[in-house]
């Protein structure tokens, strides 16, 4: 069984080629790498906006407002070290049932941090 080389044709767009290696002519080459350039400048436009999109340390669902919610449950709650201890549990006791086990473990940390904030702040404590 022979191949014939003669009436290779593009994969893309059915215009004949000559030449064997390739599927794709040279016209759907191109537009092929300037499809990819448009898809990378897209992606480097993406991951430039991903820093405004932090769903540990300021989730978007949070801040509607001028005020984030967590800092007014603080300013509002007499005992607000409690209310961290006590997400700081509810993240790391169920980190391994949502499906995003890092995400709520970044999350409880989070917690902890604001916790230590919260004692500094309440003593003047400096390391």
């Amino acid at each position: 069984m022979s191949y014939n080389y003669k009436n290779r044709t593009c994969s893309i767009c059915g215009k004949r080629i000559e030449v064997f290696e390739d599927c794709i002519c040279n016209k759907c080459k191109e537009g092929i790498k300037k499809k990819d350039e448009a898809i990378k400048e897209k992606i480097e436009r993406f991951e430039k906006m991903l820093p405004l999109y932090d769903p540990v340390n300021h989730p978007s669902h949070y801040n509607s407002g001028n005020i984030e919610v967590l800092d007014y449950i603080i300013d509002k709650i007499p005992d607000p070290k409690s209310y961290c201890i006590g997400n700081v549990l509810k993240y790391v006791s169920r980190y391994d049932l949502k499906g995003t086990p890092v995400q709520d473990l970044k999350k409880a940390i989070f917690y902890l941090n604001k916790t230590v904030e919260l004692i500094e702040k309440e003593s003047n404590y400096e390391n």
